[in-house]
């Protein structure tokens, strides 16, 4: 009887030694996944949210860390950008929407009346 073979798994230590940078950034997308500030925070005020795993050891020099975190930053305040940019537009279009939608309002219909009438609405708690 012969036994299925398993393939190994690629443990924490292996990864980082087979790719300590790209370690290093999913440790910080892990991080930020759970403290979102994490994007916002200076170099020291980060460090002492990761300094204690051992992703963070695989990248040799200091410089070399704090230039992949600047980099990492970067990238995600643009991701950041672009995912606000995309839910304002949703908000908008849903917003106008709404506005289609509502039979007791028209171009002449004052902003207070328009207020009153859609205010519960979440489409206009959006924006």
């Amino acid at each position: 009887e012969t036994k299925p073979q398993q393939t190994p798994l690629l443990t924490a230590g292996a990864l980082v030694q087979e790719d300590p940078v790209g370690a290093f950034r999913s440790m910080l997308t892990e991080i930020a996944a759970r403290t979102p500030e994490l994007r916002e925070h200076d170099w020291e005020e980060a460090l002492r949210l990761f300094i204690t795993d051992r992703r963070y050891g695989g990248v040799k020099t200091l410089t070399q860390r704090k230039e992949l975190f600047a980099e990492w930053q970067q990238a995600q305040r643009g991701v950041s950008k672009e995912e606000r940019r995309a839910q304002l537009r949703a908000a908008r279009s849903a917003f106008i929407e709404m506005l289609c939608e509502c039979e007791q309002i028209d171009s002449r219909t004052s902003f207070a009346r328009a207020k009153a009438l859609l205010e519960s609405d979440p489409r206009w708690q959006a924006l």
